[in-house]
Formats: C-alpha cells, structure tokens, sequence
C-alpha cells in the first residue's frame, strides 16, 4: 500500500458576507418548473439526479422498488418480491442492492442499453454503491468489518482487505475516497483506480469523517486543532483548513473546487460556501438549513421559512441571489442538485402522509448570452435591440467613444 501524508496546513481567508447582501426571492412560475415525479399512497424516498435522470426507491406496497425518471417519464425499474434500495445514478448508469438470496448484491442498469448486470455474488451483504460513469464502489461485511470492493466498467475487485472498519465511500471519475478505523481514530484515504495506487491523506490522532469526493478535490470534517469540528479541504497536493472557529462546522459537499457545508448559530443551522477563494455565510437566522448540496456554484438545502420552524422548504443560493423554490404546510426535505436541476420529497397528504419526489428545472438554463429580451431565445427581437442602440456610447470621456 503506497502511502502519502499531507501535513502542510493553511487557514483559507475568510470572508462572510451578511445575509442582508443576499436577497431571498420567492420561486417564480416564469424561472422554474416543478413537476411531481410520483403520485401514490405508498413511500417515495431518498431522490438522486444526474443531468436530467433522477432514480428514487418507492415502496409498491409490498417491498422496496427502483423507480427511474429519464426527463419524459416515470418508469419502475424493478419489480419483484425483494428489497431494492439505496439506488444512485450517473448519467445514464445506475446502480443499487438487492436481497434477493438472504444477502444483498450490487445490480447495475444502463438506462441507453436497457441491460442490468450482477456485480456482486456472493454469501455476503454488499451495500451502499456508489457510481460515476462506468465505476461503481461499495461496501462488503465479511462478518467482522466493512471493506471496499469497487467495480472498474470490465471487472469487480477488493480494494481493502483488513480488519478495520471502512466507511463513508465515494467516488468520482477514477478517484475513490473513504474513511477507516485504523490506528483507533478514522483517518481518510484515496485510491486511484488508473495508477492502482492509495494514498493516505491523513494520519493524525482525531477523527477524519465524512470524505466527499469531486475529481481529485477532496473535503471531509475533523476536530483539527480543538474539540469542535472544522472543514478540511485537500486539492490533490496539500490540506487547508477552510474554517476556523468555535463552532461545529459539519457534513461539507463539493462540487469541483466549490464547497458546501452547515454550522451552528443561535439554535440553528447555517449555510456557508466556498468558491475555491473565500468563504461566505449564505443563510443567518431566518433561514434555517439543513444538509447543503452543491453542483458547480448551486447551493440546495431544506430549511424553514420562519421561527415557528412549522415545516421545512426548499432553498437554492446560485451564487448571486437565494430562492425559496417551495412554500406550503408540508415537509420538503432531502435536496439533491445537479447544475440547475433539483430533486427532493415532500411529505404530503395530511394524516395519510407518505412522501412523494418533486423536481425543480429552470425554465432557461443557462441564459444565452446575446438574449438581449430575456425570453431565452436568440432571435430577431435581440438583433433589433442591438440595432436600436448601435454606435451608441455613454463612455464619461467622449474622446474615447471614436475608436
């Protein structure tokens, strides 16, 4: 096992940025599209989205099933007297456990190919698939602790064989993350499956928990340097320590090199971001927020819509201004985002209330940058706009208007 530990740690800068500077607007009909995915009495829970792909497990009344919308419909991908559960996507892949047999296994799907393969059989319970783009990674318990097993687009092979507890698995691209209980405390390691190769990219005497992979960006949350929590971001080559207070700052996402995380104010949660530069505070009191999101610079999360904290909505900070993209009487809950899009459920139907999967599109995205009407159409009004105002120059000195 090749090991190498990045020990050179700075403090980000640090910049909050007030609530007040950022504006909450309330979802317009002309910005976004919601549609409601499913529509039962049974339980809908636990939405991923990849592009326009969103999977969920759906109870039918019976057991667990996989239910998959391709951006035009609602299928159900499987069907039988079995647990399906724990299904993720990428793309057009997916992936998710099975008990069929007494144990589970790790099936995965090809939405363009409408194949489903077997990665796993075995007498053990293999769970927890994680997926990005042909590489799946999840967890076997051999009777005494959790190791990883990882699936490379042509065969399924053990990563770790050992007697500690490995957990918290990620992965994107060919680059795999995870936690494990070595040495007492859990420390984070990275495997890359090109080079064959794992890193340890911590080794310390504290508890590293929570990595989150993007690339070969890697973030994760420790009590580094006291007894409350801090955020820890590692770039590839070296760790900075992207929060530095008295706070418990926990459970951070990242998408590239911008992350995502909560921390504690005043009896609430509060949403912070980093773009790779500096830090701002998005949420302050009003807005309570639960387990943040990101994709690119959109930020998800549920929080309440005021003090009585009667029910949780859906929030999405886009780098500029904050929406609340839901408000009624029900919880709205467990946000995922991928670009614009935004999946989530929604506790609804009063005393028989089940949940069901909602998803929330842009109407135009991205805006294309010569739609001078703001009608997300490039056409003849935008040229005439432009001609309206052609040669014009408002420049203070006119002199530099000539050229």
């Amino acid at each position: 096992m090749k090991r190498r530990t990045f020990l050179n740690m700075n403090v980000a800068l640090t910049v909050l940025v007030a609530l007040s500077v950022i504006s909450l607007a309330q979802a317009d009909p002309n910005d976004w599209i919601i549609i409601q995915l499913s529509d039962n009495d049974f339980e809908d829970r636990y939405p991923v989205i990849s592009g326009s792909n969103v999977v969920w497990q759906g109870n039918d009344g019976n057991d667990w099933e996989v239910f998959i919308y391709d951006g035009n419909s609602t299928i159900q991908l499987t069907k039988n007297d079995y647990e399906d559960q724990a299904p993720q996507i990428s793309g057009s892949k997916v992936v998710w456990q099975n008990n069929e047999g007494g144990d589970y296994e790790i099936y995965l799907y090809d939405i363009d190919t409408n194949n489903i393969t077997q990665l796993s059989d075995n007498a053990l319970n293999d769970s927890n698939p994680r997926i990005s783009g042909s590489n799946v990674v999840w967890l076997q318990w051999d009777g005494s602790d959790h190791d990883v097993f990882i699936y490379d687009g042509n065969t399924t092979s053990q990563l770790t064989n050992n007697a500690y507890q490995e957990s918290n698995h990620g992965i994107s691209g060919s680059n795999v993350v995870w936690m494990s209980d070595e040495g007492g405390d859990y420390e984070i390691y990275l495997y890359n499956i090109d080079t064959n190769d794992i890193n340890q990219i911590t080794n310390n005497t504290y508890i590293d928990q929570n990595p989150q992979i993007s690339g070969s960006n890697i973030v994760w949350y420790a009590p580094y340097g006291g007894s409350d929590s801090e955020i820890l971001f590692y770039n590839g080559t070296t760790t900075t320590v992207l929060t530095n207070n008295s706070l418990d700052d926990q459970l951070p996402y990242i998408s590239g090199t911008n992350v995502t995380w909560q921390g504690p104010g005043n009896n609430e949660w509060r949403i912070f971001s980093y773009d790779g530069t500096s830090t701002i505070q998005i949420t302050v009191n009003e807005y309570r927020g639960m387990v943040p999101q990101i994709s690119g610079s959109n930020v998800v999360w549920s929080g309440a819509d005021d003090y009585g904290f009667v029910d949780t909505e859906i929030f999405i900070y886009d780098g500029i201004k904050m929406t609340q993209l839901t408000d009624n009487s029900y919880e709205d809950w467990a946000p995922r985002v991928s670009g614009a899009s935004i999946v989530w459920q929604g506790t609804i139907g009063g005393v028989l209330a089940d949940n069901e999967i909602f998803l929330a599109i842009p109407r135009c995205y991205p805006k294309p940058a010569a739609d001078l009407n703001s009608d997300c159409k490039v056409t003849l009004k935008d040229l005439a706009i432009l001609f309206s105002e052609w040669l014009e120059c408002n420049l203070y000195n006119q002199a530099d208007c000539v050229n």
